[in-house]
């Protein structure tokens, strides 16, 4: 994938409307988020095929199975070139320490929140454990 030549303020623009946006499996959750940020930085839909598929914790991961994935970063591995955590740029994707996908806005990935934490919620980078190039 190549990313656009106005990435950065696609990627911005994408992050701010989801800003607010609640979490909801299948709708905004981290998988989706992070394909609907990789559009943003590359053009490339890699969610809308997933929208709708699953609507709990229980059916995500069976969802997940299905594409042959046992959690989103097995998933994304087989999509995106791994790189070390501490080489990540803006618009890459990261993994926190607990699996959960996000994008990287620099010393930060960008999270989907759950539950008290819904809408976007930032994390350090030095509590992510993968890196995906995008």
């Amino acid at each position: 994938m190549t990313r656009l030549s106005d990435w950065e303020p696609r990627l911005a623009a994408y992050l701010a409307s989801a800003r607010t946006r609640p979490h909801a499996y299948g709708e905004n959750d981290c998988l989706l988020h992070v394909g609907r940020a990789v559009e943003a930085v590359t053009g490339v839909d890699l969610y809308s095929e997933h929208v709708g598929r699953y609507h709990d914790a229980k059916t995500a991961a069976k969802y997940l199975r299905s594409l042959g994935s046992r959690t989103p970063a097995t998933y994304l591995a087989k999509l995106f070139p791994e790189k070390p955590v501490a080489r990540a740029m803006r618009g890459d994707i990261l993994i926190d320490d607990e699996g959960i996908p996000g994008i990287c806005i620099g010393g930060d990935a960008m999270l989907v929140g759950m539950g008290e934490k819904d809408g976007l919620v930032r994390v350090p980078r030095r509590k992510c454990v993968r890196c995906f190039a995008v």
